[in-house]
């Protein structure tokens, strides 16, 4: 009799703490569930993020893998001239690079080409050159003033400079929205903006 009353005792404690331990489980199971859910959009934003700043830098062109060229089946072209001409009688020419040229071939030379748009409808609106203190048509500016320099190569070299600073290559928008406003960490402008509707 005695034993039975502790066994039914023991029935009782037992069923207790396995009720307890059903609640318990239950509750890890949610928490469990919200972690889970929480790490896949932890996840999907970072990947939404890396694929958003690749097609920052990057553009897609959809070409035809194949290309079919008709060409003449006879072509006449003018014999070179095996006379070699001495250096001193060789005339080097000067071609005058364009602006285009220019600021293309600087480092982030596209991104500051459409700057330049943006500043001064490329040249257009440099005040430094309407007013014939130079070039400044980049909008680089020194105690809230024009900065001008007496060549566009020495502007355009200026700008390189300080636009490498802001590091595009990293994040597009700060750089852009820093050159404007002079506000670093910002996510979106209005100069931004303006940029990709070139």
């Amino acid at each position: 009799m005695i034993n039975k009353m502790k066994l039914d005792n023991m029935d009782k404690i037992t069923s207790k703490y396995e009720r307890k331990a059903k609640r318990i489980s239950k509750k890890l199971k949610l928490i469990a569930v919200v972690i889970g859910i929480i790490g896949a959009c932890c996840l999907m934003g970072l990947a939404f993020y890396n694929v958003s700043r690749w097609y920052d830098e990057n553009r897609v062109i959809f070409q035809s893998p194949i290309l079919i060229k008709l060409q003449a089946p006879i072509v006449i072209k003018p014999r070179k001239n095996d006379v070699v001409v001495p250096v001193k009688e060789a005339k080097k020419e000067v071609k005058e690079r364009s602006e285009f040229e220019i600021v293309t071939n600087t480092k982030n030379g596209n991104i500051l080409w459409n700057i330049y748009q943006l500043e001064t409808q490329r040249g257009k609106t440099d005040g430094c050159r309407i007013s014939g203190e130079g070039y400044g048509g980049f909008g680089v500016m020194d105690s809230g003033k024009v900065v001008c320099y007496p060549t566009f190569e020495k502007a355009v070299e200026r700008a390189s400079y300080w636009l490498s600073k802001l590091e595009p290559e990293k994040n597009l928008v700060d750089a852009l929205c820093t050159w404007n406003l002079g506000t670093r960490g910002m996510v979106n402008c209005h100069y931004y903006q303006s940029y990709l509707s070139l």
